[in-house]
């Protein structure tokens, strides 16, 4: 049995989905695996000085499954 890693963080995620209301979205977000989007991004560790964040780095999977941008 294969267990998917990012299910319990989009579940979480979508039901964040609409401050407790039904939303037409959450099905989507709790479906589509975003990080197969997002393979890479860049976070800005001191000012000037941005760091490449990949799915083998702390905190990827988290701020993928979030919502600030």
């Amino acid at each position: 049995m294969i267990t998917d890693p990012t299910a319990g963080p989009r579940a979480r995620f979508a039901a964040s989905i609409g401050e407790g209301h039904p939303s037409p979205w959450r099905a989507a977000f709790a479906d589509v695996p975003r990080h197969l989007f997002v393979p890479s991004f860049f976070r800005q560790d001191e000012p000037g000085k941005w760091a490449q964040v990949t799915e083998s780095d702390d905190g990827y999977m988290g701020t993928i499954y979030s919502d600030p941008p």
